[in-house]
């Protein structure tokens, strides 16, 4: 009945006795590992057995903690506790790991843009220092005050252009 209940809800943390009709808490355990795609799930369980083999087998199947029977109250719930902060950071992880690959695709997509954007600069400039019978000018050229300041003009704008594409796009807390 555990995992079914598992399989058909989420689940953040799972308290499993381990002897269990069907399956037991090690099986059960070894399922919710074995599962892709869904966040976390912390496991504790619970048993009459305190033995080290038994506490090496049921974190060697993925339990994150164990508690030999008969337990205290308050050092269950501190556990719990334990796991839930673990849980917290598990999803700061995972939020903070999105808005990572979000920045990374929007930088990506800036840096093909301004890739194609100073291809045309450099494009037009070749044309621009090119003699008026079409052939590569020969030595050093000196471009008219005009295109440098139109040249200056085109750069500024695409700077100015990726750096106000970029800025909301940062995540505020990654620095």
């Amino acid at each position: 009945q555990a995992w079914e209940l598992y399989q058909n809800g989420a689940f953040g943390m799972i308290i499993s006795d381990w002897m269990m009709p069907v399956l037991d808490g090690v099986q059960l355990c070894q399922r919710v590992r074995e599962v892709q795609g869904r966040p976390y799930t912390y496991v504790i369980l619970l048993t009459s057995r305190s033995d080290r083999e038994s506490l090496v087998e049921a974190l060697a199947a993925g339990a994150d903690d164990f508690v030999a029977k008969p337990f205290d109250d308050q050092e269950l719930h501190a556990r719990i506790r334990s796991g839930e902060r673990i849980l917290e950071l598990s999803h700061e992880l995972a939020r903070q790991m999105e808005q990572m690959a979000k920045a990374n695709r929007c930088i990506k997509q800036i840096n093909t843009q301004m890739t194609r954007d100073m291809q045309g600069l450099m494009r037009s400039l070749d044309g621009w220092i090119r003699q008026p019978d079409g052939s590569a000018a020969s030595g050093p050229v000196d471009l008219r005050d005009e295109v440098k300041q139109e040249l200056r003009g085109e750069l500024m704008g695409i700077i100015d252009q990726w750096i106000s594409t970029l800025a909301p796009a940062a995540p505020e807390n990654v620095k």
